[in-house]
């Protein structure tokens, strides 16, 4: 009897474990979705520098009922960086900025999540990048959520963080008074009334400022 009753107890142990297990799913983020892009926005004193990573993957391991314990993980290959201007990316890539070189990716792994709202989240991770990883807190907003026409689950989030530039090693910046990228000899030149505009309304200051605006929408699949 003690035995049977044994039995009994484990199988329900097993049961009622295995469907907490089969609450959580597993999401691949879909880089190819129209909905998937990773961008980034940089300000300057002439204008805001708009870029976008093209090669990206990563994975969400959720639980509807417990949001809390979701884990997400992204790596972002910086040799796809795009800003629509060559000469640019390629500077981005270099030392002075991404060091594509050395540090070929970045990274992210989040340490906690909590539910604001119906359909927002705050999420605190670690962003690594130049070798260096920082906390950094994210909002979150989720878009949608449907059923491909192969009936696979999809999701579509929304995820925005604010970083420093310097907390990560990027140090490189320019005087607007001597920064010349044309390489104008004339002092009313293109460049040089573009830069005596700025400097009037922002002042003398450097070229670069140090804020990063970092803006994930990603599309996911349930694998």
């Amino acid at each position: 009897m003690l035995n049977k009753i044994f039995l009994l107890m484990t199988l329900l142990i097993v049961a009622s474990t295995s469907a907490a297990v089969a609450q959580n799913a597993v999401y691949e983020v879909d880089p190819h979705s129209s909905n998937s892009k990773v961008t980034f926005t940089s300000g300057t004193v002439f204008y805001d520098v708009v870029g976008a990573f093209k090669d990206f993957s990563g994975e969400i391991d959720l639980d509807p009922a417990n949001v809390g314990q979701a884990r997400v993980s992204m790596i972002v290959n910086i040799a796809s960086l795009d800003t629509g201007n060559s000469d640019r990316d390629k500077h981005l890539k270099s030392v002075d900025f991404f060091d594509l070189q050395n540090f070929p990716q970045a990274k992210f792994q989040n340490v906690h999540v909590e539910q604001t709202g119906d359909h927002t989240l705050t999420m605190q991770g670690r962003l690594e990048l130049k070798g260096m990883r920082r906390m950094t807190q994210w909002n979150v907003t989720s878009i949608k959520s449907y059923v491909d026409g192969q009936g696979k689950a999809r999701v579509v989030f929304s995820a925005q963080t604010s970083v420093d530039r310097k907390d990560f090693g990027i140090f490189w910046n320019a005087d607007p008074n001597t920064y010349n990228p044309l390489n104008e000899k004339k002092k009313d030149g293109f460049w040089s009334q573009l830069k005596d505009s700025a400097l009037k309304t922002v002042g003398n200051q450097f070229i670069s400022t140090d804020e990063v605006k970092i803006d994930a929408q990603l599309e996911a699949v349930k694998k």
